[in-house]
């Protein structure tokens, strides 16, 4: 049997390397995600085959340079469709609910891993135009149903007022936006009162149905 990242260390390391696509120092890797591969990780998975690593003396302290090798990015698409580790914080399954519909997405859709995961500066313009636009559109919706800053606001009530942008963009915007402060998507307390609709137009996230949206004051 192949060894596995044996915690969520490992874990974050590989995932954070496939968000990056590229060659990463351990200097972008606090940047982006404030930690480093260093000690006994970088052992850890240079032995298990997933990564390279090379000190890079052109950038400033000589930092440690990590790529994924195709057993690595094996591994990542393997996580995820993995549950959280046992234990794990509130954060962590929620990421993993995330990986989950990523790992859905890529399934249903036949995508290959190197065509979901690009380098951010391969990304077409006019793609990260129509995922602010979407974003923005989301907002100005909540502001109009919504009683008040912070009150929730049904998804189907939030999708019929948007009729014009595919549901695949509002999910995906929706995604986004859940990362952001004070924006939240929570099931309804009252299942009883939801109708067919309201199911419908849920989301899933780590295997449970996310009926209301509530953005607050950030």
């Amino acid at each position: 049997m192949a060894s596995t990242p044996s915690g969520i260390e490992d874990k974050a390391a590989l995932l954070a390397l496939m968000s990056l696509v590229n060659e990463a120092s351990n200097t972008e890797l606090r940047e982006a995600y404030g930690f480093t591969i260093s000690g006994q990780l970088r052992l850890r998975l240079e032995k298990q085959g997933y990564v390279t690593s090379r000190r890079d003396g052109g950038l400033p302290g000589r930092p440690f340079v990590f790529e994924l090798t195709e057993r690595g990015w094996r591994r990542g698409r393997e996580e995820l469709r993995a549950a959280p580790p046992e234990k794990s914080a509130k954060a962590y399954r929620l990421l993993y609910g995330f990986l989950k519909l990523i790992d859905r997405d890529m399934t249903r859709s036949g995508r290959p891993l190197e065509e979901f995961f690009v380098a951010e500066t391969e990304a077409p313009a006019q793609e990260v135009v129509d995922a602010v636009d979407a974003e923005q559109l989301i907002r100005a919706a909540y502001a109009q149903l919504a009683k008040e800053p912070g009150s929730p606001v049904r998804l189907r009530l939030l999708r019929e007022h948007l009729p014009d942008v595919p549901r695949e963009e509002v999910d995906a915007a929706l995604l986004r936006l859940v990362l952001m402060p004070a924006v939240y998507l929570e099931p309804e307390t009252k299942q009883r009162l939801l109708a067919a609709a309201d199911w419908d137009a849920a989301i899933t996230i780590g295997g449970e149905a996310r009926h209301l949206l509530t953005i607050g004051q950030s």
